[in-house]
């Protein structure tokens, strides 16, 4: 017991009083139980199932960014700079607009958007099970209340009535979610929706018409006639340089252009071998022409043919007998003058003349023979054709270069 603030006492309370009182009221919470049960399993198998896909585009500086408008003249060029935020919330406002929206709609066709999946997307030839067509069934009588308020809130004025394009848009627009993060360059693109294979449908054409849009926006005014004239004068210049081709071949009598290049690269490789071969042999013609002419430097041209020894010397054996005759006048102007006469001095000196040059004769001498010598002959020859040789290689390497 414990007392309270004017003195009165109120019982203890226990866990055996708590059993008690749900005990007394067990049917009624067993009730309640099942009840939210009940409806939470009801609700979750006739709550119609969603479906996310997810996409990501990368935005980086491209053509529109960093070159000049083809069409444009020459002259100073005032670069107008945007900050890589609005070129990012320019790209999201492209995507979230409302022709893009359209676009996918009339692609894909309104009632994708608003009939059930299983009615607009699954394939009518598929089989299901009774417990799929039971629930088809009761998405539908569950879906009949709020298809029929919609009807009376038109039907009452209260509400305006929209064409099944409309809201297909709004839909769309409803279910796409489009962010992205600071600082980054991605965009990141979902979209929700009551089947999975629309949901990736609805992605891919809203990517692949932004593609188109987005190159539409950034494209230079002018430049599509600019370039469509560029390829008609490139056109122009292929069709002449054609018929150029054309009458080349016809003067040359070449039928066939690769059957020609054969010809000529075979052509070309057999000259590049022969001009190998011949600047091959002009060294060797170089080198020999340079022996011949250091080996006949170093011999002579005439050999020495016969070497006689010990003849008689002719002009000492005359001088001799000049000499005896001298001595033999001299004998003679003694017996007639005296030594200091001028006579004998004379004849004197004429004998001392005569003695000086009889001592520088040899009593004998060598006799001689020389020849042509036949190796330096042979040499001399072999360095004329040689010459030759050079001359035509020379030649022929200088029409090779040619």
């Amino acid at each position: 017991m414990r007392n309270s603030a004017n003195g009165f006492k109120f019982p203890e309370r226990s866990l055996r009083d708590f059993y008690s009182i749900l005990f007394r009221h067990k049917w009624k919470v067993t009730i309640f139980f099942l009840a939210v049960v009940t409806t939470v399993t009801v609700g979750t198998f006739l709550t119609t199932e969603i479906y996310k896909a997810e996409a990501k585009l990368l935005l980086r500086i491209g053509r529109e960014n960093v070159s000049l408008d083809p069409t444009a003249t020459t002259g100073q060029v005032i670069s107008i700079g945007q900050s890589r935020e609005s070129e990012i919330n320019s790209e999201l406002e492209i995507l979230k607009s409302r022709e893009l929206a359209e676009k996918v709609v009339d692609a894909l066709g309104p009632k994708s958007f608003l009939e059930m999946p299983d009615e607009s997307i699954l394939d009518p030839a598929a089989p299901m099970g009774p417990a799929q067509e039971g629930l088809r069934g009761l998405r539908r009588i569950f879906g009949w209340p709020g298809s029929r308020l919609q009807e009376f809130l038109i039907a009452a004025g209260i509400v305006t009535p929209l064409s099944d394009r409309e809201r297909a848009v709004i839909l769309l627009t409803k279910n796409l979610t489009i962010e992205t993060q600071k600082n980054s360059n991605i965009l990141f693109l979902s979209y929700e929706d009551r089947s999975p294979e629309l949901a990736q449908t609805v992605l891919g054409k809203l990517i692949a018409f932004y593609n188109d849009k987005h190159i539409t926006t950034h494209r230079t005014a002018g430049s599509y006639d600019f370039f469509d004239t560029q390829a008609d004068q490139l056109r122009g210049q292929v069709a002449t340089a054609e018929n150029e081709l054309s009458v080349l071949k016809s003067k040359t009598g070449v039928s066939s252009l690769e059957e020609h290049k054969k010809i000529l690269m075979s052509r070309i490789g057999a000259l590049q071998t022969e001009g190998e071969g011949n600047q091959a042999a002009l060294a060797i013609s170089r080198a020999k022409v340079k022996d011949f002419n250091e080996k006949l430097a170093s011999i002579s041209p005439t050999v020495v043919t016969q070497e006689t020894k010990g003849t008689g010397n002719q002009g000492a054996d005359l001088m001799r007998a000049r000499l005896y005759e001298l001595q033999i006048k001299e004998q003679d102007l003694l017996s007639r003058y005296s030594e200091d006469s001028r006579p004998v001095q004379e004849i004197r000196r004429q004998i001392a003349e005569a003695q000086a040059l009889l001592a520088k004769e040899e009593p004998t001498r060598t006799q001689v023979t020389t020849g042509i010598n036949t190796t330096h002959q042979q040499l001399n020859l072999d360095l004329i054709k040689e010459m030759g040789t050079l001359s035509s290689l020379e030649a022929k390497s200088r029409v090779l270069k040619t």
